[in-house]
């Protein structure tokens, strides 16, 4: 594992914890300090407001309309589409190149497995900061992250949010559309 296994251990722990405790985060990752030197900050705690991931924190669009109504809108109707702006979209998002691999890219990409795991905004200091889990945003060094977000990153430019934008609602269109035409099928005699 990339960077201090049992640091890592310790904050997937933290950030695994039942979502309605999650004002302990910053308390609990202060002392895991006692036992696992690092240099993480807490950021803020994201409790206002819609929720939203650590890839839209990353691309800018935590507070996006489109993309806060198009989810809105799956969770209202029970997650038929199982719209996520997650590992599946950004996958298609390096795909059709509206995210590049750039060394200087301030988009910090984590994989597990290959797949995007997790994803936070890199400084000229290498310092990340990122969402973490349900709740936080913390600033850290590259590998001081939970294990789950796996052992290889890379670096990536975005195109501006709106193409973000405007390819999330044909992802969304796309599932849609997918949905429909199995209902569809299985309706048939």
């Amino acid at each position: 594992m990339a960077g201090n296994p049992e640091l890592r251990s310790r904050l997937q722990w933290i950030t695994d914890q039942d979502p309605r405790v999650r004002s302990t985060h910053p308390t609990l990752a202060l002392n895991v300090a006692k036992h696992h030197s690092h240099s993480i900050r807490h950021v803020d705690p994201c409790d206002e407001g819609p929720s939203f991931n650590c890839f839209q924190f990353a691309f800018g669009l935590k507070d996006s309309t489109v993309v806060v109504d198009l989810l809105t809108t799956d969770r209202d109707q029970g997650f038929p589409l199982g719209l996520t702006f997650g590992a599946e979209f950004v996958e298609r998002l390096i795909d059709r190149e509206l995210l590049v691999v750039d060394a200087e890219g301030d988009l910090l990409a984590y994989f597990a497995d290959a797949r995007p795991a997790h994803a936070g905004l890199i400084d000229e200091h290498d310092r990340v900061t990122s969402k973490w889990g349900d709740g936080h945003l913390w600033n850290h060094e590259i590998w001081e992250v939970p294990s789950s977000y796996g052992d290889c990153y890379e670096r990536y430019s975005a195109k501006e949010s709106g193409l973000v934008e405007e390819e999330f609602r044909i992802y969304e269109k796309e599932l849609r559309e997918r949905l429909n035409s199995t209902s569809a099928e299985s309706t048939d005699p």
